[in-house]
């Protein structure tokens, strides 16, 4: 009896061993990480990121357009962030169509997919080179507001909006605060058009950008983590997890500053069809602004 307890006494001091063993990798792995990600910070060069939402239908791939529509440029040094959404309709020259003639910038990605989006940006704001890019389709966004566990998010309009396939309609009243919007919710909401605008559909769109923004700063760094791993395999996108991580903290610092703007413009009419032609003055602010 008595060897048996001194053996399972011994067995008990290995576990525990190997219990803070574990506990000290973890640690430093950890620590490692937060060191790894603020030298990011600190020495990051600043870069651009279109932001690209898609239409996509079932059996539609041939039909796609960029339903939503944001560039984003961030400064690492200062920690101020410039996100500029732009409404479909926007008429503007687009490098990958015959001659680079003018169209709707939604028929960007009709006519070569997110990398002539990305060069009709590029064009647009005069910039070299736009390195990150975030797409992702109607379920995508269900699934990272519902993988947030909801939104909170005060509507600034009162409307009602069918669901894609038109099974399910959601009603929202100005003013009045919804503090679980899931994410089927959050996609009528930033869809909606037709009782205003594009330009105020682009402003829902940062809407509910800056609640799930605000529901991540809730979390800490471990929790972003496996949010991220999530949001990583449900969207197309080459930015990666330590890049996740970094724009993390980013947001997290206490002088950092998100600029939110939507184009400015007026309704064009040209052979019976509608566009919304850019103000050059303002275009020539934000291609100033994000350098």
């Amino acid at each position: 009896m008595k060897k048996k307890k001194k053996k399972g006494l011994r067995w008990g001091r290995i576990f525990l061993a190997l219990f803070l063993v574990l506990v000290l990798i973890t640690s430093i792995v950890g620590a490692g990480i937060y060191f790894y990600i603020d030298y990011r910070l600190d020495h990051g060069k600043n870069t651009y990121i279109a932001i690209i939402g898609t239409d996509e239908r079932p059996n539609q791939q041939d039909l796609q357009r960029s339903d939503v529509l944001m560039f984003a440029s961030v400064n690492f040094q200062t920690s101020e962030v410039n996100l500029i959404s732009l409404p479909r309709d926007s008429l503007v020259e687009i490098p990958c169509r015959t001659n680079g003639s003018a169209d709707k910038i939604t028929h960007a990605y009709h006519y070569g997919g997110r990398e002539c989006t990305i060069e009709t940006l590029k064009q647009l704001f005069e910039v070299d080179e736009i390195p990150n890019y975030v797409q992702l389709n109607f379920d995508s966004l269900i699934a990272l507001v519902d993988d947030l566990g909801g939104i909170t998010l005060t509507p600034t309009r009162t409307f009602c909006e069918f669901n894609v396939d038109k099974s399910e309609k959601y009603c929202f009243e100005k003013g009045v605060t919804i503090t679980n919007m899931n994410g089927a919710q959050a996609l009528a909401y930033s869809r909606h058009r037709k009782t205003d605008s594009d330009i105020y559909r682009t402003k829902r769109q940062q809407e509910v950008m800056m609640a799930m923004l605000a529901k991540a700063k809730k979390m800490d760094l471990p929790q972003v983590y496996r949010l991220g791993k999530k949001v990583l395999a449900e969207i197309d996108t080459n930015i990666d997890l330590f890049e996740v991580l970094t724009y993390f903290r980013l947001v997290m610092r206490d002088d950092f500053s998100l600029h939110r703007t939507s184009a400015e413009g007026s309704d064009y009419y040209y052979g019976g069809i509608y566009y919304y032609q850019l103000d050059d003055e303002w275009v020539e602010q934000i291609r100033q602004q994000i350098k």
